[in-house]
């Protein structure tokens, strides 16, 4: 019994250990590009994928959304600005059709989606606890950037993003 229940418990915190990072959405902010790992799209829950992989919503584990949006913040507002197919292909999806086909009409601003659905604190990124949830990573430094950014109703409330 007791060999039964160590095997069990390898097992379990085997599964536990492995884990894979997800491919970020992209957000820019003036000449910098910053990897976002909060993903602004799913807070409105739609019922339709964005792409179909043959009857699969995603291609790899790397990806369970299936797509890597990319976003804008431009006059303290943040923009819906892409959404790509993470494939080979990389096509582009239509967003509005998209959008209306889930029954969602979002707000236009000169040809944006301005993300009025979305709002979110981002925290720090504590070392000893790393959790990719709602933190910026600046791939030109190498380092976490520091709680930054907060967007309220897709209004940017406080912006301390260093962008030169």
């Amino acid at each position: 019994m007791k060999k039964i229940l160590i095997a069990a418990s390898l097992l379990i915190n085997v599964n536990i250990c492995f884990a894979t990072q997800q491919i970020p959405d992209l957000l820019i902010v003036g000449k910098d590009t910053f990897m976002l790992y909060s993903f602004p799209l799913q807070a409105l829950n739609l019922a339709q994928a964005p792409f179909d992989y043959g009857g699969y919503s995603f291609p790899e584990t790397n990806c369970y959304r299936g797509y890597q949006a990319t976003w804008k913040i431009l006059d303290n507002k943040l923009f819906l600005v892409h959404i790509n197919k993470v494939d080979s292909t990389r096509k582009e999806l239509d967003i509005v059709k998209y959008f209306k086909e889930n029954n969602y009409y979002p707000t236009i601003i000169n040809g944006l989606i301005f993300a009025d659905w979305y709002s979110v604190k981002f925290r720090y990124w504590d070392r000893w606890n790393p959790r990719f949830q709602n933190i910026i990573y600046s791939p030109i430094d190498n380092k976490v950037i520091f709680p930054i950014l907060e967007i309220k109703s897709g209004y940017i409330i406080k912006n301390k993003l260093y962008t030169p």
